[in-house]
């Protein structure tokens, strides 16, 4: 059972053994973002990566200075690499025996963590310490990690290599994991109010963006998502951004009745967007284009 999972998660996070497979490639644009009174505007894109290969997963320092993404070269080793925004420049972030997937700055913003594929083929969680780089093991004993997000310095929402797949809460001080819900999507995002998650799960066979209370596991439907679009992105606590093949697309809680399309990124050559990240200044927003 838990080679059928191996099996899922390649085809989820696109593991090395699977890249290998793969002719295409990924490239991550990065664009200026502006809003006026919740209307955004886009543009000054640039292709930060611009080469054949995988670069994706891209995450915005806490800062907004740099950029952190997984790549993976001709060794197939997936490491971060470490994009500075003022610059322009480029270099790697991890060199390490295992392969990091998902980069993810905790709470505090003193470590990064990672999806981390063991020689064992074991997938847990660690972190490392952004001045140090020295890596730690997050959990002992939970395997089959996906996707995570920081709720608290103690509390992870963690997508599970369960059937079907499920959105547990990680205890990190118990190392114990409770469960919120079945059928997620791979898009998990920490609710404003400090107590949610924000995630997709498919209900009678319609894919909704939902959130879920981690206290009394209550969960409430938002909006359907997009059709075949799975990536969901939030600049503030009642606005969603999801994309589909070059276009954005915004949903706005407050006034919207459904998706409206916001900004056309064909002029640029965007036209597979698969990946969303936004700074926390609201100044950036990275997207991954699937060639």
């Amino acid at each position: 059972m838990k080679n059928i999972f191996r099996i899922l998660f390649s085809l989820v996070i696109s593991s090395s053994k699977l890249l290998s497979q793969i002719p295409t490639g990924t490239e991550i644009w990065l664009l200026d973002m502006e809003n006026q009174k919740n209307e955004y505007t886009f543009k000054n894109g640039i292709n930060i990566t611009n080469r054949e290969g995988y670069d994706n997963q891209p995450a915005f320092a806490p800062d907004a200075s740099y950029i952190l993404y997984t790549a993976i070269f001709g060794d197939k080793q997936a490491d971060f690499y470490k994009y500075t925004i003022a610059t322009k420049k480029t270099e790697k972030y991890t060199q390490t025996p295992e392969s990091e997937y998902s980069p993810t700055f905790t709470s505090d913003g003193k470590f990064i963590s990672s999806v981390r594929v063991e020689s064992d083929s074991t997938q847990r969680l660690w972190k490392f310490d952004v001045k140090t780089k020295k890596p730690l093991l997050v959990n002992k004993h939970i395997d089959s990690i996906g996707y995570h997000c920081w709720i608290n310095d103690t509390k992870i929402a963690v997508f599970l290599l369960t059937k079907p797949f499920t959105l547990q809460l990680m205890d990190v001080e118990s190392d114990k994991t409770t469960l919120l819900a079945k059928d997620i999507g791979r898009a998990i995002i920490k609710g404003a109010d400090g107590h949610s998650v924000i995630f997709t799960q498919l209900i009678d066979s319609v894919r909704w963006i939902c959130s879920v209370d981690i206290e009394t596991k209550d969960i409430k439907k938002i909006v359907k998502t997009i059709d075949k679009s799975e990536d969901i992105a939030m600049p503030n606590d009642h606005t969603f951004f999801m994309a589909k093949g070059g276009w954005l697309f915004m949903f706005d809680m407050q006034k919207d009745k459904q998706w409206k399309p916001i900004a056309d990124l064909y002029i640029y050559g965007i036209k597979n967007i698969s990946r969303l990240a936004l700074s926390k200044d609201g100044k950036h927003i990275a997207l991954v284009n699937n060639k």
